[in-house]
């Protein structure tokens, strides 16, 4: 599965000064380094992952969000993603009518921006209702290779193909960034599961130094993004199990922008469970999937 730098975007889209959060009282063992629970966390072969990612933007009503929910299997070359879009097209609408006008295109409803991906060894499935009219009656998922997907014809299939990839173990080797000391908290349970709570912070400038030159390009500049935005430390909560693996990270900001008084907030949490178990799959059936290779424009 292709690693994709979550962490990294996250941080580019901010463009904020960190401020720190709270947390809870009791007795756990005290770390000097979270190098080991990266690794430990990175090679896990199976999980299950719930994500989700706000901020507020100035000049909107409704704060940016996306909430991601699914599973990997590395092992068995499964995976299953499901995105919730659905505030992206309310900001849009909304900043169109800001500015004096409204967004062209048809948009959908809420329930339209909800998009699904499903990986069963090199087949990739897709279904996001907004591009429906795009498939051939009657058929409301799309199958294909990599390549195609990138080749597709159907408007932006090649761009939501590439979400297949998307894995929340990308975080973890982040955690090498840590700067300074780590605060032990104390002892939570997350999802049943009892877990030591961990608080320490992140120095964006040693990201990129974490990331081999051939993959720093994906990283989207986020070394030049938080120097330009004055980011000089992440606020970083974690809560690790017995076995030494992220069981959920959390980043909370509330921070002003440089040179400005409009405050903004942001949130980043990734929870981890099911760890070791296998990724069952319910495939779509067959008379409802359109195959990438075949699509034409105006097909439906």
């Amino acid at each position: 599965m292709r690693r994709l730098p979550l962490l990294a975007a996250y941080v580019v889209a901010l463009g904020l000064v960190a401020s720190g959060c709270g947390g809870s009282a009791g007795a756990i063992p005290e770390l000097a380094s979270l190098t080991q629970v990266a690794t430990s966390s990175a090679s896990a072969d199976t999980a299950k992952f719930a994500l989700t990612f706000e901020m507020s933007l100035p000049g909107a009503d409704q704060a940016l969000s996306f909430g991601a929910n699914g599973g990997f299997d590395t092992p068995a070359k499964r995976s299953q993603l499901t995105v919730d879009l659905s505030s992206l097209a309310e900001l849009m609408k909304q900043f169109g009518s800001n500015l004096g006008g409204k967004v062209t295109g048809d948009l959908g409803d809420a329930a339209d921006w909800k998009l699904e991906v499903i990986t069963d060894g090199d087949v990739v499935y897709l279904q996001f209702p907004l591009i429906a009219k795009q498939l051939p009656n009657g058929k409301t998922w799309v199958k294909g290779n990599a390549r195609d997907f990138s080749k597709a014809d159907t408007s932006g299939l090649d761009q939501f193909g590439s979400l297949s990839g998307m894995d929340p173990r990308d975080v973890f080797g982040f955690l090498k960034a840590v700067s300074g000391s780590i605060e032990a908290v104390g002892s939570e349970e997350v999802r049943g599961v009892e877990t030591s709570h961990y608080r320490a912070t992140l120095d964006p400038a040693k990201l990129t130094e974490l990331v081999p030159a051939g993959q720093r390009e994906a990283l989207g500049g986020v070394d030049d993004a938080a120097r330009l935005a004055g980011i000089t430390e992440l606020p970083l909560d974690v809560w690790i199990d017995s076995e030494n693996r992220i069981r959920k990270l959390s980043i909370e900001l509330d921070a002003k922008r440089p040179g400005s008084d409009e405050s903004v907030e942001a949130s980043f949490v990734v929870e981890l469970y099911d760890y070791g178990m296998p990724l069952a799959l319910d495939l779509p059936p067959a008379d409802q999937v359109a195959d990438a290779a075949t699509l034409k424009p105006g097909t439906s």
